[in-house]
């Protein structure tokens, strides 16, 4: 199982080799163009002043696809999902005890802010690994000698890899922003796939795959009211699928 660590505790390794570096002027860091990168930018209003600073995330926009099929004879698709560990997610009530937590002894003690940060990290650590994100097959575009992977190829590779599922016909449906701090959009695409030998994957052995399965738009909207589908992708490429479908 994939186990992440802290920068402070993987520095104490002798294998580790960092790839993500402080950019000129310590304006953020950057693991570019593999990952992306995590700048400071200042935000200032409309008559010039100065409001406020934050992070802005820059990033391999990648690919998310929605594969799914026809049993012969019904009307209603069944739509391919994997569960995958997400390393460095942890479940949400877990998450907020945890960050609330350290906001409360930063107030009781602010000189300690560092301290509390890393015992923050320490503690989440513990938990990272142990989550099971139900979802439609994603990745990032691969780099090659003649540059970036077109996002068409990525989501087909990713079904392929993912699900074991050889897709017929893929559309594209949209784009995705993952949240406000993001400068990139996702590209989405719908996928029909050819049910015939079905659920095999090969995906990478960093890609902790539990398993693949098939599901009606109900089993679905039932394993979102359960919290068992969290993937802000998912629910976007899902929403993004019905309003082309309707």
């Amino acid at each position: 199982m994939v186990k992440v660590k802290t920068l402070e505790q993987a520095l104490t390794d002798p294998n580790f080799k960092p790839g993500w570096k402080l950019l000129p002027n310590e304006q953020g860091i950057e693991d570019l163009p593999k990952w992306g990168a995590v700048v400071i930018v200042a935000v200032y209003k409309d008559d010039g002043t100065f409001s406020h600073d934050q992070h802005m995330m820059l990033a391999n926009p990648g690919a998310v696809g929605v594969p799914w099929y026809k049993p012969e004879g019904e009307q209603e698709e069944r739509f391919g999902l994997i569960t995958q560990i997400r390393p460095v997610v942890v479940l949400p009530e877990i998450y907020m005890k945890l960050w609330d937590e350290f906001v409360g002894r930063w107030q009781r003690d602010k000189g300690r802010k560092y301290e509390y940060i890393q015992d923050f990290l320490t503690k989440l650590t513990h938990y990272q690994g142990t989550f099971k994100s139900m979802e439609f097959p994603s990745g990032y575009r691969k780099i090659s000698d003649t540059g970036m992977e077109d996002s068409l190829q990525t989501v087909i590779a990713e079904i392929k890899e993912e699900l074991g599922a050889e897709p017929k016909h893929v559309k594209p449906i949209g784009y995705i922003n993952p949240q406000s701090l993001s400068t990139y959009h996702i590209p989405a695409f719908s996928g029909e796939i050819d049910n015939k030998g079905i659920l095999r994957p090969k995906h990478e052995s960093t890609e902790q795959i539990v398993k693949g399965e098939f599901m009606t738009r109900g089993e679905i909207y039932s394993r979102i009211r359960s919290m068992r589908i969290t993937n802000g992708l998912t629910l976007s490429a899902l929403t993004l699928y019905d309003a082309h479908r309707g």
